[in-house]
């Protein structure tokens, strides 16, 4: 998880005093009290004693019973607890988390763009986990951030308003910024459309495999074609197959977003070749272990589905495959297909 979603789920836990307080409501003449903030308290908790952001607590009996508060109630429901458990979790919880507001101060010098919100209103933030720490080789960090950069710099870029933030401090999370509306939303369309092409590519549906048999029974018609390697004229039709998918989610992420754009539809026309380019990069680089993270008020897309606190998208698993080389000549100028020759029947 980023420091910037660690520090903010930590932020969500605290009162006034900077420090963490649980809230609970007295039930049955105060004999149990029910948890009204259990989900922001455990979540912040459980951060601290896994960063051991709390000097002095590791291994003590407040921790032991934190955590084992932790491990056993969870973050999406509220518990009702014993008058002694919950008096006793309030005081840990405040007592554990009485230096809170130094190691607050001490963060906010190290990451202050983190506790004062310097970015423009109207600007949100995408970020990639490039996985440094665990690719064993610079060559392969290097063609990732090389893929990842060409991706929101250049094919996700309808105006030239994506911009590289840097890295996240203290983690493999690279952040982009881009500007809010036909921006923004052309970015997650494209993530939403590349989530229904790796859809296809990990579901192989049946259909997919009735499709390939029929063209492959047609083209077997004539002597050339029947020449072929049969492999190869199953890759052939299976890549036939995806394209296919590519171009009715681009033409229908397209179409929406002409609707709400109207005065930009030139633009979403050159933006359809970007489009397509854009999705092959996302296949090839989640096929490669890279995470996505979208922003926070994005995440009512349906199409796409996301994971924990800091809005993962979460995709499904395909085979990785060869990542595509970055490449400005496939915006500047697209390849065309050769003129399809008249089908003989």
């Amino acid at each position: 998880m980023r420091t910037k979603d660690k520090l903010r789920i930590i932020r969500s836990a605290i009162n006034d005093q900077g420090i963490v307080e649980l809230r609970g409501e007295a039930m049955l003449n105060a004999s149990e009290y029910q948890t009204q903030n259990w989900g922001q308290v455990g979540r912040a908790l459980s951060l601290l004693i896994e960063d051991g952001l709390i000097d002095g607590y590791q291994g003590t009996d407040v921790e032991r019973f934190l955590g084992e508060m932790i491990e056993t109630r969870p973050y999406s429901e509220e518990h009702r607890l014993e008058q002694n458990q919950y008096h006793t979790l309030e005081s840990y919880t405040r007592d554990y988390t009485n230096q809170l507001p130094t190691v607050l101060r001490i963060l906010e010098r190290l990451h202050p763009d983190y506790f004062e919100d310097g970015s423009k209103p109207d600007s949100l933030e995408f970020a990639v986990e490039l996985n440094i720490g665990s690719s064993g080789s610079i060559t392969e960090t290097q063609q990732k951030f090389d893929v990842v950069s060409d991706l929101f710099g250049i094919f996700l870029t309808l105006d030239r308003q994506v911009v590289i933030k840097g890295f996240d401090k203290g983690s493999d999370w690279v952040v982009f910024e881009a500007l809010v509306g036909l921006e923004t939303d052309f970015i997650i369309g494209v993530i939403s459309c590349a989530k229904e092409v790796i859809s296809a590519m990990a579901e192989k549906p049946s259909d997919a495999w009735r499709m390939m048999a029929n063209l492959m029974l047609k083209n077997f018609k004539t002597d050339e074609d029947a020449e072929k390697d049969e492999e190869s004229l199953v890759y052939q039709t299976w890549d036939r197959y995806i394209e296919s998918i590519k171009d009715r989610v681009v033409d229908d992420m397209i179409s929406n977003l002409k609707e709400e754009y109207s005065d930009h539809e030139e633009l979403l026309n050159e933006g359809r070749e970007k489009a397509k380019h854009a999705i092959d990069r996302v296949v090839a680089l989640h096929s490669n272990g890279v995470t996505f993270q979208i922003p926070e008020n994005t995440v009512h897309n349906n199409k796409i589905e996301i994971h924990g606190d800091n809005n993962v998208v979460l995709l499904p698993q395909i085979n990785v495959m060869q990542l595509p080389s970055p490449s400005r000549s496939e915006v500047n100028e697209p390849e065309r297909d050769d003129p399809e020759e008249p089908e003989t029947d």
